[in-house]
């Protein structure tokens, strides 16, 4: 537990709960091999390895969903609710995760390169979207050519791209956000 925080890193009275990613770094795997989930890089000179606990599971849904185990954790916020390098990644709900090679090791991966794994990826989202995100609002992406059309769009995502200064840019990861936090229910013992 730790102050919530708005943008500006700017504390507020209630508090909020996160969870250590970094605490899942040797994933799961069922017995049998057949059910698998783990991040296959962690990626983040700011140590953005928290994430609030109902995200969490959303994201645990969509990785299990496909035995995801190669995706790059790029970060959410601190320990403290400290969004680092982003105004949108706020008490752990928005965060970062690189887009997914057909390589499966979690490298750094644009949108452009030829090993970036445009089907898989179409699949996860799809995936991140059953299982909470996307649903307040659509994740962050940007346009990319896909068999020779232009202003291709990821499923589940919009557009965003700012030239400098100020500016931004989503083409080496995917922004995950817009979790819907009516979809949690909690079930007590």
């Amino acid at each position: 537990m730790t102050k919530a925080m708005a943008r500006g890193n700017i504390p507020q009275a209630q508090n909020v709960e996160l969870i250590n990613v970094k605490e899942f770094e040797n994933g799961y795997i069922s017995s049998d091999g057949s059910v698998k989930a783990k991040f296959a890089t962690f990626n983040s000179d700011h140590h953005r390895w928290y994430i609030n606990p109902s995200c969490f599971a959303g994201l645990l849904g969509a990785m299990l969903e496909l035995n995801a185990d190669y995706l790059g954790f790029n970060g959410f916020i601190t320990h403290d609710a400290k969004s680092v390098e982003s105004k949108s990644h706020i008490n752990g709900i928005a965060g970062d995760l690189r887009y997914i090679s057909e390589k499966r090791n979690g490298e750094p991966m644009l949108l452009s390169y030829s090993t970036f794994d445009f089907d898989k990826q179409e699949k996860f989202n799809t995936a991140l979207y059953k299982f909470g995100w996307a649903r307040t609002s659509l994740m962050y992406s940007e346009y990319l050519t896909y068999k020779k059309q232009s202003n291709t769009l990821l499923k589940y995502t919009k557009h965003m791209k700012k030239d400098p200064p100020n500016g931004y840019r989503y083409h080496h990861h995917l922004h995950i956000c817009g979790f819907d936090f009516n979809l949690i229910i909690n079930v007590q013992d």
